[in-house]
């Protein structure tokens, strides 16, 4: 029942993207192109289904001030690599997506969107 809930939900990205111009802008650091966040879309939407049995509900049992935690901890690895003039690692990055789309989630399923 939750694949045919993620199913509804990727065509109701693609519904949305679908009206949106498929055609690079030409300059991706302002505005990426809408299959490019389709893609980012996707690699969230894969970590959390490969992770998620692993760490079940870890990430909200101690609500939003937790969840906010786990994303300032994920900010402040992030910001320790940029500042020292690294580049952000893929994975860290997507963990940092994956966690703010959890907190979405956390709203929707409490009624709080």
């Amino acid at each position: 029942m939750a694949e045919v809930a993620a199913y509804a939900c990727v065509a109701e990205a693609i519904r949305l993207l679908d009206g949106l111009s498929a055609q690079p802008t030409g300059d991706e650091t302002v505005a990426p192109a809408p299959a490019t966040v389709l893609r980012a879309a996707a690699a969230v939407l894969k970590a959390y289904a490969q992770k998620n049995p692993g760490y079940a509900d870890s990430w909200c049992r101690r609500g939003e001030p937790g969840i906010f935690h786990n994303i300032a901890r994920k900010f402040d690895r992030l910001e320790h690599v940029v500042l020292g003039g690294g580049d952000v690692p893929y994975d860290d990055a997507l963990d940092l997506a994956s966690y703010a789309v959890l907190h979405l989630a956390w709203h929707l399923r409490s009624g709080r969107p």
